[in-house]
Parts: C-alpha cells; sequence; structure tokens
C-alpha cells in the first residue's frame, strides 16, 4: 500500500469518526440539558473586561464567515488533489482537505444552531465576564491538529525516527486539547457554583491550562523538529526558506490560542472576543498555512 493509499485511508476514517462523535456530543448535551445560558441582559448587552467586549451577534457572524471561507479552500484543496499526480502532493492536497474539510463541518453547525452552546455566566478578578462557547469547539481540533502534524511528517523521509517523533508529538497534542477542554469544563462549572466552591474550581482550572501550556512546548519543539528532517532532503536556498516560513506561521499563529485563552482566563479580554479571536487564528493557521503547504509541496517536489 503506497503512502497517498495510507492517508486517504486515515482521512476518510478520522473524517467519519468525526461526523460520528460531533452527532453524538451534540444529542448527549441536549438530552442532558447542558444547554443553559443565565444572565441573557448581560449576554445581549456584552461584558465588562480590562478591553470592551464584543457581543455575541460579532461571534455569529464570525462564524459565518469562516464556515463561507472554509468552504472555499476545501473545494480548492479537493481539486489539488485531482488534479495533482505526484503522490507526496497528493497526500499533502488530501490533508490539508481533512483540515478544511473538518472546520468547514463545525462551523456550518454553528452557524446552523445544530451546535448546543454551553453558556455561563460568572463575576470574578476585576469584575470579568466568562462566557464560555461551544465545548464541540475542542473535538475539532483534535482531528485538525493532528491533520496539520501528519501533513508536515509527509515533507519528510520515511524511517523509524521520524515516525517515533511522530507519534510523541501527537500524543503531546491530543493531551494539551484534552486538558484545555477540561479547563474549560472547570470554568462552566465554577460559573454556576458558589464560593468556596468555585474559588477551588477556578484554581483547579488555572492548574490545568498551566499543565496544558508545559505540554504545549513539546508539541512545538516535535514539529520543529519534523521540519528540521523534512529540511534535511532540501537542495536550494529557497526551499530552505520556503520551509522556514512554514514553521515560522505554526509557531506563531498556534502559540496564539494560549495567549489568547489566558489572557480570557485573565479577565484582559471577554469571552465573545475570546471566540472571535479564536476564530480569526483558526483561519490563518487552517488556511493560511494548508495553502503555504500546498504551494511549498508544489515547489518542494518535484513534477506536478
Amino acid at each position: 500500500m503506497s503512502s497517498e493509499q495510507r492517508v486517504r485511508q486515515l482521512v476518510l476514517f478520522s473524517l467519519g469518526v468525526y461526523v460520528a462523535a460531533l452527532a453524538a456530543l451534540t444529542r448527549a448535551f441536549k438530552a442532558y440539558g447542558l444547554e443553559v445560558a443565565p444572565g441573557d441582559k448581560l449576554l445581549q448587552t456584552g461584558m465588562q473586561a480590562w478591553v470592551p467586549d464584543l457581543l455575541p451577534k460579532h461571534v455569529d457572524q464570525a462564524h459565518s464567515a469562516a464556515a463561507m471561507a472554509f468552504g472555499i479552500t476545501s473545494a480548492l484543496a479537493y481539486q489539488v488533489w485531482r488534479w495533482s499526480t505526484h503522490p507526496t502532493k497528493r497526500s499533502v492536497a488530501l490533508l490539508v482537505f481533512a483540515v478544511t474539510a473538518t472546520a468547514l463541518i463545525n462551523y456550518i453547525t454553528k452557524v446552523l444552531g445544530l451546535q448546543p452552546p454551553l453558556r455561563a455566566f460568572a463575576l470574578f478578578g476585576r469584575g470579568s465576564g466568562v462566557l464560555v462557547y461551544g465545548p464541540l469547539r475542542y473535538l475539532e481540533w483534535a482531528f485538525t491538529t493532528a491533520f496539520l502534524i501528519r501533513l508536515v511528517a509527509c515533507l519528510t523521509p520515511e524511517g523509524p525516527k521520524a515516525q517515533r517523533l511522530l507519534r510523541r508529538t501527537l500524543l503531546c497534542n491530543e493531551c494539551v486539547i484534552a486538558l484545555g477542554a477540561l479547563e474549560q469544563w472547570v470554568c462552566a462549572a465554577a460559573a454556576g457554583a458558589e464560593p468556596p466552591s468555585s474559588e477551588l474550581q477556578w484554581q483547579v482550572a488555572t492548574a490545568l491550562f498551566c499543565v496544558a501550556c508545559a505540554l504545549f512546548v513539546p508539541v512545538m519543539s516535535g514539529q520543529a523538529q519534523l521540519y528540521r528532517l523534512a529540511g534535511e532532503t532540501l537542495n536550494t536556498p529557497q526551499d530552505a526558506a520556503g520551509l522556514a516560513s512554514l514553521y515560522r506561521t505554526t509557531l506563531v499563529t498556534w502559540t496564539l490560542f494560549p495567549v489568547i485563552r489566558g489572557a480570557c482566563l485573565a479577565g484582559i479580554v471577554g469571552s465573545c472576543t475570546q471566540e472571535v479571536a479564536f476564530v480569526a487564528v483558526d483561519l490563518i493557521s487552517k488556511m493560511g498555512f494548508p495553502v503555504f503547504s500546498l504551494v511549498g509541496a508544489f515547489t518542494l517536489v518535484g513534477g506536478v
């Protein structure tokens, strides 16, 4: 079985699992009544943080724009896969399609109201608010980030060293996402609790966030090593510069996610602003990076 066939099977299987998990969790949330929205007046007028918060309508607009953008990019990646003849380019295009199609499904279900939002309001610290949007975002991240890491691995020479590095990086990545999801659940529980229980829950959430940030370091260092392995096969300075730009884009955009979340936890920005910022960085990391990858793959790999 060729590497492209393995990637195709992986993409089809993963997309099927994602859709099934998304449907099952959505039904579970609705069945157990996890959709709550106290403080509706505050949700409509925005919440006070150090930086004035955006409104829920801005979040809805951002979700609609993201769904449209990911739809266009998914179609582009699919056409590149259809037109290409080089197996590495076809594998890269398949993984780009998997990334953008997964994000497209996530945002379309948000726009259509198929994902029940988990909303909770609480005052803490300097009077900032916490509003938890879309608990299923972490499910999407678990799949799309794994696809992006595998995309880099497609450009590295095959061998046991690369495979061990890939498995270790993927494991740390999934642990980071699981801890992030757990941290937001604890925040939601703290929003509905009374002191001193709520204070303890905020401390637990902060600890989970710190552990996730610590595990984020080996995720990025693992990707740096994958890029280094890919760079060993390059022959020209132009190719090396293109690969370096890919890594810089990855480093900056991925690091912005914990920075934005930390700013929300600290009360610097409100949760609506956090969600819109997440969508903006999503677009850059899942559209800008894959497009760079497609262009880079056409430069780094000979033939069409």
